[in-house]
């Protein structure tokens, strides 16, 4: 039986490969294209090539569970059309036995994808994004779990939260003079842009160190020093993806610790961690959508199921977050109600074909 879980986990992680190696293919060459528009200074052609290629880490694990269920419609479908599921069907094994052996390649195959996503996939995006702000001539960027770091010439900015507007919460700067001593520190409640001015800061408690003494005085706003980019604060606020799931649960509890939430990193900590279930989960759909068409397999038809069913899982898994931020419905529930669904859903299934 040991040989049985190795062939369908072989089959299934190549034409997974092939789906993801497609797909993948066809996000990344989206961002190219959007990426060239950027072109300018010393961001040019290879060094998009270059950003691209450190991304794709990041789109494999982004489209793996919809790549999961095709690699596992087409292998059942290839193996159900040459007649070996026939085969092991009267050899004794049960629909059940292959759904275990389904479910043992589903854990074998996520794992290495976790590694992936969760492993290589952040770090890669974060030196991307300060190599992109380096060629564009950007101030440097650093994110971490505790808000996203700028370095403008003296000054540093750290920003605990932008949101989704551009709008920058909590802000602190810092401003060092020429021999490295600190000169004058900010902290403010948020930032807005406008597009005169730059960045205005307001609800300000400004620190100046005048040699000896320290003054420090309460404003209502000011500008802040540092030249921050619009536009780069505005993607870099609305892509919380871009943090490992143990990035977004030690910022998360940071957040709480400091009184604040921050519902689009709630959902983000708990849609991740739902990834590996749900990627699982679309694999085991395959096996139900495969036996209950034994007498017709059409793989060209199985593979345009798949690919309107993921679609459809996705549409679904996207809008249920949307949703969840405008109607303030639990991050864990969003990210894991539609599992919990589709589970249930592949279990009532399995029972009806197994008899």
């Amino acid at each position: 039986m040991y040989r049985l879980d190795w062939y369908i986990t072989k089959q299934i992680a190549i034409w997974t490969a092939i789906a993801l190696l497609v797909l993948v293919s066809f996000r990344s060459f989206n961002v190219l294209v959007e990426e060239l528009g950027s072109l300018r200074g010393d961001y040019q052609t290879l060094e998009i090539l270059y950003v691209v290629l450190l991304r794709t880490p990041g789109y494999m694990y982004e489209v793996f569970p919809m790549s999961l269920l095709i690699g596992g419609l087409m292998a059942l479908g290839g193996m159900a059309r040459n007649q070996e599921i026939t085969a092991m069907r009267a050899a004794g094994v049960s629909v059940w036995r292959l759904f275990r052996a389904l479910l043992k390649s589903g854990v074998l195959i996520t794992l290495v994808a976790l590694l992936i996503g969760e492993g290589l996939a952040p770090g890669m995006r974060q030196e991307s994004e300060q190599l992109r702000a380096q060629w564009l001539k950007f101030p440097s960027i650093l994110q971490t779990k505790y808000g996203v770091w700028v370095r403008d010439g003296d000054s540093f900015v750290n920003i605990q939260r932008i949101k989704p507007n551009g709008e920058l919460r909590s802000i602190k700067t810092y401003r060092f003079n020429d021999d490295g001593s600190l000169n004058t520190m900010r902290n403010a409640l948020r930032a807005e842009y406008d597009d005169e001015s730059g960045w205005v800061l307001r609800n300000v408690k400004e620190t100046r160190f005048e040699g000896d003494s320290v003054v420090s005085q309460t404003l209502m706003k000011t500008q802040m020093e540092a030249h921050l980019d619009a536009d780069m604060m505005s993607k870099l606020g609305t892509d919380p993806q871009i943090l490992s799931i143990i990035d977004l649960y030690e910022y998360n509890r940071f957040l709480h610790k400091n009184e604040q939430s921050v519902p689009e990193y709630e959902i983000a900590f708990w849609s991740k961690l739902a990834i590996p279930a749900l990627s699982m989960l679309m694999l085991l759909l395959a096996l139900p959508f495969t036996i209950n068409n034994m007498r017709n397999v059409d793989i060209g038809r199985n593979l345009v199921a798949g690919a309107l069913l993921g679609v459809l899982i996705y549409l679904v898994n996207k809008s249920a977050s949307f949703l969840a931020l405008i109607y303030a419905v639990s991050p864990i529930a969003v990210a894991w109600v539609p599992v919990l669904l589709l589970a249930a859903a592949i279990m009532l299934y399995m029972r009806r074909i197994s008899g």
